[in-house]
């Protein structure tokens, strides 16, 4: 399945490298993702809170471990570990969290940017073929949904 994935998205991006090239006076570009996402003020600004949450977390854990001691029988270190756990979980639903946020603002504002500045592409290159901006009028989403169903259907 993953061979078909990988398959399928090295021809979309073919495809998409064929259009554009065969359609001159399209307004093309890329950005590097990761460079994007990395710089991106409000990832900063996310991060900051999350290190925030983890210092809480940690200032909780350092409490409860100072009353636990040396002592490994302790009842209070279940505790520990439970608080540990659960602070490690919330953490992990928060980075998810912030980093889909981050995701959600870069998307939209790359797109307002294509807009604005008149182009009709902005590739993401990030290693997965993003597409991160079109013009709706180049959407062919449908046509190929209609497409890969209609070829699955078949068994191809």
């Amino acid at each position: 399945m993953k061979n078909i994935l990988l398959t399928l998205n090295f021809l979309l991006i073919i495809g998409l490298g064929i259009y554009v090239i065969a359609k001159p006076g399209k307004k093309t570009a890329f950005i590097l993702n990761q460079q994007v996402f990395n710089a991106f003020e409000g990832k900063k600004e996310l991060e900051k809170k999350l290190n925030d949450v983890k210092a809480r977390h940690q200032h909780v854990l350092d409490s409860v471990g100072a009353l636990i001691g040396n002592s490994k029988d302790d009842p209070k270190l279940l505790l520990y570990q439970q608080y540990a756990q659960h602070f490690r979980i919330e953490q992990e639903q928060t980075t998810e969290q912030y980093t889909a946020d981050i995701w959600k603002r870069i998307n939209q504002h790359v797109a307002d940017y294509g807009k604005e500045n008149g182009y009709d592409f902005i590739l993401g290159a990030s290693g997965d073929g993003s597409l991160m901006y079109a013009e709706e009028g180049n959407n062919i989403t449908e046509e190929v949904i209609v497409y890969l169903n209609e070829r699955y259907k078949k068994g191809v």
